[in-house]
């Protein structure tokens, strides 16, 4: 009797622990200043933000000339606060700081993305009450090849309700959104940063 009741115990609590992902698409233009240039870069950034472990996984992708890259990011370093009352409703904040704690390149970064909270399917028959579009800055100091430089930019991050549900719908794990993203970037050519 023992061990049904702690098998049901599982398979109740397996549902329930089930992670539940929402996808993100950021458009931003960066402004990128270093050794007496100034280049501005399309970047796309498609956010996966898992609201079990309360985990950010991003995958970016920009071209710099006729070269297309990738980079592959997982953090749990993201703050991202529900509940902040403003006009019109509850707001949520996505906010990342960064050092040479981080990464010895970087001397100081800051990432600030707040949108309006409202109702999003998620595709498994649940919801979450998250912004459906957030505004975003983005500034940093960092190092490039031993020069100082500066990365600024202004963005829009937007739901892909597509992606969430098909990502909830599969049972996907924010690695396999992330693949499958990916992916699709190779195939158009895309190549991991060096």
């Amino acid at each position: 009797m023992k061990i049904s009741l702690l098998a049901l115990i599982v398979v109740m609590l397996s549902g329930s622990i089930r992670a539940e992902l929402l996808v993100y698409r950021e458009t931003e233009r960066a402004t990128v200043t270093v050794a007496g240039r100034q280049v501005t870069l399309p970047v796309t950034t498609y956010i996966v933000y898992d609201t079990v472990t309360h985990f950010i996984d991003v995958i970016g992708a920009f071209k710099a000339g006729p070269n297309k890259f990738y980079a592959i990011t997982n953090s749990d370093k993201y703050l991202v606060q529900h509940g902040i009352a403003g006009p019109g409703g509850n707001y949520t904040v996505l906010a990342r700081t960064g050092n040479t704690n981080d990464d010895p390149d970087t001397i100081t970064a800051m990432y600030f993305a707040k949108g309006r909270d409202s109702v999003l399917d998620l595709g498994n028959g649940n919801t979450a009450n998250f912004p459906r579009s957030l505004k975003a800055v983005t500034r940093a100091i960092q190092l490039s090849s031993g020069q100082l430089g500066t990365y600024e930019s202004s963005s829009t991050v937007l739901f892909q309700s597509t992606e969430t549900t098909t990502a909830n719908g599969n049972g996907d794990t924010a690695a396999v959104v992330i693949e499958r993203i990916r992916q699709r970037l190779a195939a158009r050519g895309y190549v991991p940063v060096p």
